[in-house]
């Protein structure tokens, strides 16, 4: 017996698969910083047990800051602590917190939302 759980992306799609891998995968890509107007962005992803919401500020082509609004988790709230390692590498492409790898995807993949997603809007 194979239990699916559905796997909300952008767009309200969603996609049955087992596991939050297989929703993010290698999907979480890096977004150019240098073409983000200064501002506050906000982004989310949903992948059903875990989610995240999040706000990014961004000033002078760099992540300033990075605020979980909402994070819900099964045993990942360590992985919060990963908004630490994106500000000092300046990058999304940074290692998961051992021990909360789903939930340092989603809040991961919530930040790259945040800053692809908005990023054509006029964000003073």
């Amino acid at each position: 017996m194979f239990w699916f759980r559905p796997c909300f992306l952008e767009a309200g799609i969603y996609i049955k698969h087992g596991s939050i891998k297989n929703c993010i995968g290698d999907r979480i890509s890096n977004p150019d910083l240098s073409t983000l107007k200064d501002g506050v962005y906000k982004g989310s992803f949903d992948a059903i047990l875990v989610a995240a919401d999040v706000t990014v500020t961004v000033e002078g082509s760099k992540i300033k800051s990075i605020k979980i609004e909402k994070h819900r988790n099964e045993k990942g709230k360590s992985a919060e602590a990963i908004t630490d390692r994106v500000i000092a590498e300046q990058s999304i492409e940074v290692d998961t917190i051992s021990g909360a790898t789903n939930s340092s995807k989603v809040i991961l993949k919530a930040i790259e939302n945040a800053l692809t997603q908005n990023s054509k809007k006029d964000n003073k």
